[in-house]
């Protein structure tokens, strides 16, 4: 019930205070309105019941004025009508009908005539009728963008009107399907396909899009062959492990344009190209068996060139510190008890360890028709953890940081480090992690780091 109180006296407030700033608008309104400025009037009172909707005085302004102001703009809308001013008279009723829901959504109603709404009709079907026969004469002489325009603008008015759901589609999407039909004939496939696919979402179905898109990714896949890594380390776990990995790391990228070929395609063409397989380069690379490798548009070589772990030891450190103790004395004279405060010498330890894992490798994506490297890097992962605490097997709450020479003798050496900063950086190792993640843990994580990486920079290969 307490923790509920100081909401209730919020919200009081709140509403007190909306009250107050209601009241206010709608004196002002009242002072306008006096005077004859019946739209500024009406704003006031409008603004009054966003302030709050329950002030009756506001909502009587503002039926009243409002009226007023509705009415005037009917009647412009009438004379627009009356003079054939199509546009003018469309954009004249949408203000009214606008301005009619605006009052509305503070609870205030106001009479809007039947006989608008049937002249609005008629007139609103010339407009249209105007627009759409521009658009259309638009979008036959090419010019898209206009076109696309004027056609928003007779949907927002009527999204049913004639064909024009059809026509909007193709002045918004024959643009891009003339692009991306260029985009083929230059062999962009990728490019083509992203507009293709641009289309799509737009429309659905457009004309031959879904076979061309199909087309423009099968044109444009790079179906690549994973040879065997090599390995030069003393490790052979770490080169199968990479392979599986990197395998892994290539299926799981989104890209609709890289196809990673099946294993035993790898093995054949292993099996194969033994010989000229170990002395892949750029400017050497006819000797593969070309039968096996139809189908297959890219290898990729990766070599691990070093890999190296290193397991710390446990290092423990003997520390000094006290033990703060406060207890209490009575003093002699006032008989008032007063707080004191002893320090203990007594010793604690520190441990510190750390273990490490580097992996230096590097890959190629090698043309299998030109033996031309569109994409090499060489990658270096280097990962380590430590874990660095504190033990006492004492009271740890009172343990803080310091140094003294002798156990049971006072030295002028002696410090005690009784301040917020030291004890906060005694309580940290005091809580540490005693916890370091394994060399199979951190070799894991080079090995999916490093393989990543590789997938990344293969995955981003863009020929055009």
């Amino acid at each position: 019930m307490k923790n509920r109180l100081p909401v209730i006296i919020i919200l009081s407030l709140v509403i007190v205070v909306g009250s107050c700033k209601s009241r206010r608008l709608a004196k002002k309104g009242a002072e306008l309105e006096e005077s004859g400025l019946v739209i500024e009037s009406a704003e006031y009172y409008y603004r009054a019941l966003l302030s709050n909707e329950d002030n009756v005085d506001a909502k009587i302004g503002l039926k009243r004025t409002g009226q007023n102001v509705l009415d005037e703009k009917l009647s412009e809308f009438l004379s627009n009508y009356n003079n054939h001013r199509t546009d003018k008279a469309v954009d004249a009723y949408v203000e009214a009908k606008d301005y009619k829901n605006k009052v509305a959504g503070v609870g205030v109603r106001l009479n809007f005539p039947q006989k608008y709404k049937e002249y609005y009709k008629e007139v609103k079907d010339e407009h249209l009728t105007k627009k759409y026969r521009k658009a259309y004469k638009l979008l036959r002489e090419e010019q898209f963008d206009k076109a696309s325009g004027l056609c928003r603008e007779i949907k927002e008015l009527d999204s049913d009107f004639k064909n024009i759901k059809e026509l909007s589609l193709e002045a918004r999407n024959e643009p891009l399907y003339r692009k991306a039909k260029d985009a083929m004939a230059e062999e962009k496939y990728r490019k083509a396909y992203d507009l293709f696919e641009d289309i799509r979402r737009n429309a659905g179905k457009y004309k031959n899009t879904e076979r061309l898109q199909a087309k423009a990714l099968e044109k444009g896949t790079i179906s690549i062959a994973m040879l065997p890594v090599k390995n030069h380390t003393y490790n052979e776990r770490i080169g199968q492990a990479i392979e599986s990995e990197l395998e892994s790391q290539l299926t799981q990228m989104t890209n609709p344009f890289l196809k990673l070929i099946d294993r035993d395609f790898n093995e054949q063409i292993v099996e194969k190209n033994k010989a000229s397989l170990t002395a892949i380069t750029s400017s050497n690379f006819s000797g593969l068996d070309p039968e096996v490798l139809k189908g297959a548009n890219a290898l990729i070589s990766c070599e691990i060139h070093s890999f190296s772990t290193k397991e710390g030891n446990l290092q423990s450190r003997e520390k000094k510190g006290y033990l703060k103790k406060k207890y209490t004395v009575k003093d002699s004279e006032t008989g008032k008890k007063k707080t004191r405060t002893r320090y203990k010498k007594v010793k604690y330890k520190e441990y510190k360890k750390t273990n490490r894992v580097k992996c230096i490798l590097s890959f190629k994506l090698i043309s299998a028709e030109t033996g031309k490297i569109l994409v090499s890097d060489r990658i270096s992962k280097n990962l380590q953890d430590k874990i660095h605490f504190a033990e006492y097997d004492g009271d740890e709450d009172k343990l803080i940081p310091g140094y003294w020479k002798y156990k049971n003798r006072k030295s002028d050496k002696d410090r005690k480090n009784d301040n917020f900063l030291a004890r906060m950086q005694l309580n940290r190792l005091l809580n540490g992690d005693k916890k370091i993640k394994s060399i199979e843990s951190l070799t894991n994580k080079v090995i999916e780091k490093g393989s990543n990486l590789v997938a990344r920079k293969i995955n981003a290969f863009n020929p055009e």
